[in-house]
C-alpha cells in the first residue's frame, strides 16, 4: 500500500516539475463561433465600386461576430484588387486579446498583417490579395481573434471564392 502511495507521489512530483519547467499553463481552447451566413453587396459610384461580402458567426439567434471582406474596384467591372480589408465586428470587452492567427486546415500561423481598431467595435486588417486567395481556396479556415475562434463553413468559403477569385480569373 505504501509503495503505491509513494509511486503516486513521485508521479505527481514529476508532473508538477515538468509543468513548472515549461512556465506555461495548459492551453485551453477558446470559444468557437461557427459561420452561419454570408451576403454580398455592391455600392457603385461613378469612379469606383465597393464590393462587400459579409459573413456572420455565432448562432442563428445570437450573431456574435460579423466579418466583412471589402474590395474596391475602379469603375464598375469586377477586377482583382491589390488589397483586401477584413473588418471584424463585435462588442469588444476591455482587455481582450487582439493578436490574430489563421489556420488553413493545419497549424496556426500568426497574422503577418497588423490588426487595428477602426471603429468602436470593429478591427480591420488589410491583406494582400494573394493571402486572401490562399484563405478562400483552403478547404478549412479558422481564425483566432479577440479571444475566440471563428470557424468558416463550407458555404461561406465557396461563396467567398465564387464572388471574388473565380471572377477575377475570368
Amino acid at each position: 500500500m505504501k509503495s503505491c502511495s509513494l509511486a503516486s507521489l513521485v508521479i505527481a512530483a514529476l508532473v508538477a516539475a515538468t509543468h513548472a519547467q515549461t512556465g506555461q499553463p495548459p492551453a485551453s481552447a477558446p470559444p468557437v463561433y461557427r459561420g452561419t451566413s454570408i451576403q454580398a453587396s455592391f455600392h457603385r459610384q461613378p469612379q469606383r465600386t465597393l464590393h462587400t461580402l459579409t459573413l456572420q458567426f455565432g448562432s442563428d439567434e445570437d450573431r456574435a461576430f460579423t466579418v466583412d471582406y471589402e474590395f474596391e474596384y475602379p469603375g464598375t467591372r469586377v477586377t482583382k484588387p491589390a488589397v483586401v480589408d477584413e473588418v471584424i465586428t463585435e462588442e469588444i470587452a476591455a482587455g481582450v486579446e487582439t493578436r490574430m492567427s489563421t489556420s488553413f486546415g493545419g497549424d496556426w500561423t500568426p497574422s503577418p498583417f497588423p490588426i487595428r481598431l477602426t471603429r468602436r467595435t470593429a478591427y480591420t486588417r488589410s491583406m494582400p490579395v494573394d493571402y486572401f486567395t490562399t484563405l478562400v481556396q483552403s478547404p478549412v479556415v479558422r481564425e483566432r481573434v479577440l479571444g475566440v475562434e471563428l470557424a468558416f463553413n463550407d458555404l461561406q468559403l465557396r461563396m467567398l471564392r465564387s464572388q471574388t477569385v473565380d471572377q477575377w480569373n475570368r
